[in-house]
């Protein structure tokens, strides 16, 4: 799993960023990065279910994080700094990745109880 996120961080740093905000102001909450992480971890794996070679995995991974950032109105510099700043910080990125696991827990729960009905 880290290794496709760290692929992630580089394929949307490849797409162009900014560093040239301080990493503190555009801080994204905890609910927000979540939120992100989920949407993210859910476009990872349904491009995962295309088997797809790199190139083309790249190119819809691309255009889904595109997506995410636009659905969630959110700058990718933004993204990148807060997520470097909850990295830096090894108990509240854990407490952040385990609310990850949980939504997407609750996510995939529904989506089992819609296929049995």
């Amino acid at each position: 799993m880290w290794f496709r996120f760290t692929a992630l961080l580089l394929i949307i740093a490849a797409c162009g960023t900014n560093n040239t905000k301080d990493t503190h102001v555009n801080l994204l909450p905890e609910d927000q990065m979540i939120s992100l992480l989920v949407d993210i971890h859910i476009a990872e794996s349904a491009v995962q279910t295309f088997k797809l070679n790199s190139d083309s995995a790249k190119t819809y991974l691309r255009t889904y994080y595109r997506q995410i950032f636009e659905i969630h109105q959110i700058d990718p510099d933004d993204f990148f700094k807060s997520f470097d700043y909850y990295e830096s910080n090894p108990k509240q990125f854990e407490k952040l990745y385990e609310q990850v696991m949980v939504e997407m827990s609750k996510k995939e729960a529904l989506l089992n109880q819609k296929e049995d009905h």
